[in-house]
């Protein structure tokens, strides 16, 4: 296992919002709103501990880069729209919005009392501040004002896509803390201790949870910790789901919010001289993620994908065409043909051990070949098929940048609030995908969609989830709804 960096501590106080309903032209919340509950407390305990698996960054906040960040960030940050089990968008920071000029103006009224976890009052101006570094970089908001001291107006760069794009966790609210390697937030929780090993958040009040310390751990010990030092945990491995299946625990699945595609040079190199590459049927897809999949809860991918909307984003190469270089494995054929993934991802690891065992056959003896050839020109060829290889997360980013590699597995988010902001951060990461016209619904081959699945002592602890699929620790009250 990684170790958690060493963080700062940082003692503050939080306010929590309340969340409420309405239209979408002009919002207004109303009392009563169904939770996104995944569990509840019987008999609620002042302090509970929640196993977490990946390192946590404090210089990634707001946007997580893993599991674990994804769930501390979630309790310590707020955006101003939040988005329920269903997707839908609720207040979050913003209390009330209003939307006009055919949807491309959204006027937002901050919630009252709203305060950082240090106790200072948030304005306008810190929504302002806070977003900037997300606006460039193209996070859907093409700009934002201060109107006064408690409202904002964005401008939103795809009117189509509504507020939805306002929940994306670039655009939570956040302010620098002097002496500290955390940002403040507005959130229920702050951070009490952040010990490389047990980073503890408290509440703001007992009314919004109990006390909670994430325990770092290994993949490997998450069977062992169920039985008996932690309350709860989200893992992907199915054999700790059905070892937590017979025992005293609760299990809820979350919503699938993975998608592995695979991306390839040369499927962009045949697509940029005219050529009509095929895709790989939802069938074969589907059965590549039931037989290939071991380490996760996988299925096929569910069509349409989220980049097929990304024609309404405007221009969404980072660079301008005349700085984009051309992949570096289109100037030479020599050297050793890889499948590159992380090394760290079990998942990935599957996928791309059996695209390259499937290239290795002739495919006029198998349909799965033949699909997986057709999709990936150059994966297969006289001298013998690609290889796989595991790489660590900074040679895969360096590699797939400079497009040095015959194809890579790469997870992307299944149902991004902010689609443009999703696929101009794939092509910061390969600027060569949509190099001379293609397209991302071209370039890219989905192969997989998985999902994790939160394991909970039963009647000890409540929880709930969000439509960004982040999962939450609450108080009982607030971990009512919808239960499984």
């Amino acid at each position: 296992m990684r170790p958690f960096r060493r963080f700062g501590a940082l003692g503050v106080l939080i306010v929590f919002g309340i969340f409420g309903c309405g239209p979408r032209s002009a919002y207004r919340p109303a009392p009563g709103d169904a939770g996104c509950g995944l569990a509840r407390a019987a008999e609620p305990a002042d302090t509970v501990s929640v196993s977490v698996f990946d390192p946590i960054d404090p210089s990634h906040v707001p946007s997580a880069t893993t599991d674990a960040e994804r769930t501390v960030f979630g309790h310590l940050y707020e955006t101003l729209v939040a988005l329920d089990c269903d997707g839908a968008a609720r207040p979050g920071l913003a209390a009330s919005w209003r939307i006009s000029d055919g949807g491309r103006r959204v006027e937002l009224v901050l919630r009252k009392h709203a305060a950082f976890a240090d106790g200072t009052p948030v304005g306008a101006g810190d929504v302002v501040a806070s977003w900037r570094p997300a606006i460039a970089r193209g996070a859907g908001v093409d700009s934002v004002n201060a109107l006064d001291a408690h409202r904002v107006e964005a401008f939103l760069e795809n009117p189509s896509l509504g507020v939805e794009p306002l929940a994306s966790t670039a655009l939570a609210v956040t302010k620098p803390l002097s002496g500290s390697a955390w940002s403040l937030g507005t959130g229920p929780y702050r951070i009490a201790s952040a010990d490389p090993e047990c980073i503890v958040l408290a509440p703001r009040s007992a009314a919004d949870g109990p006390v909670v310390r994430f325990l770092a751990t290994p993949r490997a010990a998450a069977r062992d910790r169920l039985d008996g030092s932690v309350d709860a945990m989200v893992v992907a491995d199915p054999a700790v789901v059905d070892y937590a299946r017979r025992r005293r625990f609760t299990v809820a699945p979350l919503d699938y919010d993975r998608c592995y595609v695979l991306i390839s040079t040369r499927r962009v190199e045949a697509l940029a001289a005219g050529d009509d590459p095929r895709t790989i049927p939802p069938s074969i897809t589907e059965s590549l993620a039931r037989d290939a999949v071991r380490a996760a809860d996988a299925r096929g991918p569910v069509a349409p994908a989220w980049w097929n909307g990304a024609q309404g984003c405007g221009e969404l190469a980072p660079l301008a065409p005349w700085q984009i270089a051309q992949p570096s494995a289109w100037r030479s054929s020599r050297g050793i043909r890889r499948v590159l993934y992380d090394a760290g991802d079990p998942t990935a690891r599957d996928l791309a051990d059996r695209v390259v065992a499937l290239a290795a056959i002739d495919p006029a003896a198998s349909p799965e070949a033949d699909a997986v050839t057709a999709a990936v020109p150059g994966i297969a060829g006289p001298e013998g098929a690609a290889i796989a290889a595991g790489v660590s997360p900074a040679e895969l980013e360096s590699s797939l940048r400079e497009g040095a590699d015959v194809a890579y597995i790469v997870v992307l988010p299944s149902r991004p609030p902010d689609v443009c902001g999703a696929a101009r951060a794939l092509l910061r990461r390969a600027p060569w995908l949509t190099i001379r016209h293609v397209t991302l619904s071209d370039a890219l081959v989905p192969l997989a969609e998985t999902r994790s699945t939160v394991i909970v002592v039963t009647g000890r602890i409540s929880m709930c989830t969000d439509g960004r699929g982040d999962v939450r620790v609450t108080s009982d009250e607030s971990g009512k709804g919808r239960l499984p």
